[in-house]
């Protein structure tokens, strides 16, 4: 299950605040153009690993580790991308995920 973060203030909080994340779980951010992509992990209980999407192909995955020390973890994409979806740190490793695989939607997936 993907929770949609499409506007402004949805990709601003994304998961920030949340206590945990199942591993079933994630949360897509769409948008309206592709560029290239900065995340932070600021207020975040938990690492991500945090997939970069273009025209429904995954292009990288960046792994940020739970923040720690006062520090935010960062990243800024090395591609373009118009979806990134955040899921917890090493499942995409678990669940075989990498660069080039398509990213699909079944609808009852989607809040």
């Amino acid at each position: 299950m993907v929770e949609k973060a499409c506007t402004v203030g949805a990709r601003v909080q994304g998961l920030s605040g949340r206590k945990e994340l199942a591993d079933d779980e994630g949360m897509l951010f769409v948008f309206q153009d592709k560029k290239i992509r900065n995340f932070w992990m600021i207020d975040m209980h938990f690492g991500l690993d945090i997939l970069f999407i273009n025209n429904g192909r995954i292009m990288e995955i960046i792994t940020l580790p739970k923040p720690a020390g006062g520090e935010i973890p960062a990243c800024l994409s090395s591609c373009q991308a118009d979806q990134v979806l955040e899921i917890n740190a090493g499942l995409a490793r678990k669940l075989g995920i990498h660069p080039g695989d398509r990213l699909t939607e079944r609808r009852s997936d989607v809040r």
